[in-house]
């Protein structure tokens, strides 16, 4: 299974490693001055997930297997990192290589002009990795006019080369499903998932706007809330199971944006919380605990029912499970799975 990697990027000083440190329990540098991030701080995370938790309380579960992810603090970028300025490039590789971008971004800056600078880099950036495709395609689809992939390839490349040539980031919601793998083959950093951040100064401890694929939250006081437990938490007036769950839709937002799934396993060594592709039938699901578990069937129960019943014996007893072919049933998010070999 590859490891989802998920990048913070923004400008200098924009809280990237306050949130970095926050989510993750460790110490990146933390200064008042550009490039206090001077090589990417990486991290494994197990995802919060507030359901999970609570059913694995219900049932008495001694062990939970998370499913994990890498977060990346990616150094903050300057204009002009397009060019180098800044160690810009070396930067700009690594945000190459992540899956979804948290672009950070500060309430107390010019929000307008702080994500202007942050895209025009990242479209100059993106224009440098279009040079050659750009010019092979174009002489290709020249010498071979009555090629239709050719001349499609050449029409989707240009736009996006002239497009990222005025500094700007082509709308990938206007690109056809089956015309996406030509520009993803090039790795555009213009083409992945982003999540707009605005880190806040005062109040708004985490709100997440699913439409908008928005989240507001204030770095430094997750921060200093991180090394808190439940009763300390009570003292300062916030229910721990309403962070969870605000950390929860947190990460929900990611999780959707790059078209992931959880799903859970109930057994005897305890509860397991899986990650997958949105459109993995149960048979991908299987594979995925074991590279040798292949089910023929799954039985299913949804989070609600396990969560009231608490086990499968009495799910099957209460008739709240189903059994389906597993290369035929596609898991809904949060269902709770047991494969049938």
């Amino acid at each position: 299974m590859t490891m989802l990697k998920i990048g913070l990027i923004g400008l200098p000083n924009a809280g990237k490693s306050t949130l970095f440190n926050a989510l993750t329990g460790q110490s990146a540098l933390i200064a008042n001055y550009p490039f206090s991030t001077v090589a990417t701080n990486k991290a494994m995370l197990n995802i919060p997930d507030e359901p999970f938790e609570r059913l694995a309380k219900k049932i008495s579960a001694e062990d939970l297997k998370y499913s994990q992810i890498e977060l990346w603090d990616i150094a903050g970028l300057i204009e002009g990192a397009s060019e180098g300025k800044g160690l810009g490039n070396e930067f700009l590789g690594q945000i190459k290589e992540c899956n979804v971008l948290l672009q950070i971004i500060r309430d107390d800056h010019d929000v307008e002009n702080d994500e202007r600078i942050l895209k025009q880099e990242v479209a100059y950036f993106d224009h440098s990795l279009l040079q050659k495709p750009f010019e092979k395609n174009r002489h290709l689809s020249r010498v071979y006019p009555n090629d239709k992939q050719y001349v499609l390839n050449n029409k989707i490349i240009t736009r996006f080369y002239e497009e990222t040539a005025k500094g700007l980031i082509p709308d990938i919601d206007k690109v056809e499903d089956n015309d996406m793998p030509v520009i993803e083959e090039f790795g555009l950093i213009g083409a992945k998932p982003w999540i707009k951040i605005i880190n806040v100064s005062s109040g708004r401890l985490i709100e997440t706007n699913k439409e908008t694929n928005t989240i507001h939250l204030n770095a430094k006081e997750l921060l200093e809330l991180s090394d808190f437990n439940d009763e300390e938490l009570k003292t300062v007036g916030i229910d721990s199971t309403i962070l969870r769950t605000k950390l929860t839709d947190f990460f929900e937002i990611i999780l959707n944006t790059y078209d992931q799934k959880i799903f859970y396993t109930i057994g005897h060594l305890g509860i397991g919380q899986w990650l997958i592709h949105k459109d993995s039938n149960a048979l991908d699901c299987s594979l995925l605990l074991h590279e040798e578990l292949e089910a023929n069937s799954v039985r299913v129960a949804s989070f609600e029912d396990a969560f009231k019943y608490g086990s499968w014996e009495s799910l099957k007893k209460a008739g709240k499970s189903k059994v389906y072919r597993a290369s035929k049933y596609i898991p809904k998010n949060r269902d709770i799975l047991e494969f049938i070999k």
